[in-house]
């Protein structure tokens, strides 16, 4: 038995199989300390693995019950336009960045309702700026960070949904990880599927014994090839960005080395 539980604008367990997650019988725990109780790997031990299936990025963290998820169901995005947020709107509640090339949009469909006729979790959906106009064809790029206690955070997992990647020929979708330093931990691109497809991605970095350790400081995320809803190229838009709990990278006893 499987079940899958999302919470917005909080933490929520872990789906795991067998067990029915606490939050079934409870509703959604409130934010507390970096994964409280859990022993991260030290970052410099892990491995990154990547996972197009959901069930098996979640079994790769059991035992961590601190996945956190922006779903952008907050937004009031019900009249015709897109909704402007700000980088940092999720930035005290979850601990993270997401910003697009200086403005992010929430939407149901972004005018294009055969290609996204529902969202994964709730009505709303994610698509960098900028805008598109007549001379210029938009935003696709994002970047994810994360920040804690005054400090750049680091998480042990990162995932996306990406909607509608259907016409890589003519722009190319992608996720990578990154490290403190900036280097490339692991990347994915050129998935597609068909129209309205939804497909999951997501990183898990562990070291040899499966634990999760938060070596993953930036995420960038390239959704197709324009603004979300130009529809001349390859539009993608984006739901449920979810991570581990962001560790501060001084936090000591956590991340081993305190570097």
């Amino acid at each position: 038995m499987h079940f899958t539980v999302s919470c917005t604008v909080a933490r929520w367990p872990l789906a795991a199989a067998g067990l029915l997650p606490a939050l079934l019988l409870g509703g959604c725990p409130a934010p507390a300390g970096p994964c409280d109780g859990a022993e991260f790997a030290d970052p410099a031990a892990v491995s990154v693995e990547a996972f197009f299936d959901r069930e098996e990025f979640e079994l790769a963290l059991a035992g961590f019950s601190c996945l956190v998820t922006v779903d952008f169901e907050d937004v009031d995005a019900s009249g015709p336009e897109p909704v402007g947020i700000e980088s940092d709107r999720y930035l005290e509640s979850h601990f993270v960045r997401i910003e697009g090339d200086g403005s992010q949009y929430v939407h149901p469909d972004f005018g294009l309702p055969d290609d996204f006729p529902e969202a994964p979790s709730g009505t709303n959906l994610f698509a960098p700026g900028p805008v598109a106009t007549s001379t210029d064809s938009g935003g696709f790029e994002t970047s994810v960070t994360f920040e804690r206690d005054g400090s750049i955070a680091g998480v042990a997992s990162f995932s996306v949904v990406f909607v509608d990647a259907d016409r890589p020929e003519q722009g190319e979708s992608s996720l990578a990880v990154l490290g403190q330093d900036g280097g490339v931990l692991g990347e994915e691109s050129g998935f597609f599927a068909g129209n309205a497809s939804q497909i999951f991605l997501g990183f898990v970095a562990t070291d040899a014994e499966g634990r999760p350790g938060p070596a993953i400081y930036e995420v960038e995320i390239v959704s197709g090839s324009e603004w979300v809803g130009l529809d001349e190229a390859e539009d993608v838009a984006l739901d449920d960005m979810s991570f581990l709990d962001p560790v501060p990278r001084a936090t000591p006893g956590v991340l081993g080395s305190g570097d």
